[in-house]
């Protein structure tokens, strides 16, 4: 996982810019916001989760999107889940392959799941098509 001679300000610091090109500044700062009442959960997030797990270089941040896409899905959790389909789309993961991760997803771990999963899915496709204002 990580370097012991990495600090874990620096690998902090790494996770929080992973953070930030994946979800966007707007939403890293309202995750910041809400884990103040929580110290250890943001570092918990940006040094071990995001520094050490996602920065981990055995597997690339694409095909951790497409885990974690793949694990969320039958939690029912759209926000996260949310979250997480557009991080991969800005990790290289294309619709189409998010949209066949749910499909596979939905005989494994549910059929209603994966059906919330597509109603966000769409959503988002919903919001990329419309012209920008």
């Amino acid at each position: 996982m990580s370097d012991p001679a990495v600090t874990p300000e620096a690998r902090g610091a790494a996770g929080l810019a992973l953070l930030r090109s994946m979800l966007g500044d707007e939403l890293v700062d309202k995750i910041t916001e809400r884990n103040t009442v929580a110290p250890n959960w943001q570092r918990w997030t940006t040094e071990t989760l995001f520094g050490d797990v996602w920065l981990d270089d055995t597997l690339d941040v694409r095909t951790r999107s497409m885990i974690t896409v793949a694990a969320l899905v039958p939690t029912s959790r759209s926000r996260e889940l949310e979250n997480h389909l557009r991080a991969a789309l800005v990790n290289g993961v294309t619709f189409d392959e998010l949209v066949a991760i749910v499909t596979h997803v939905a005989f494994y771990a549910g059929w209603p799941s994966a059906g919330e999963a597509l109603n966000v899915l769409k959503r988002i496709d919903d919001e990329r098509a419309a012209p920008s204002s």
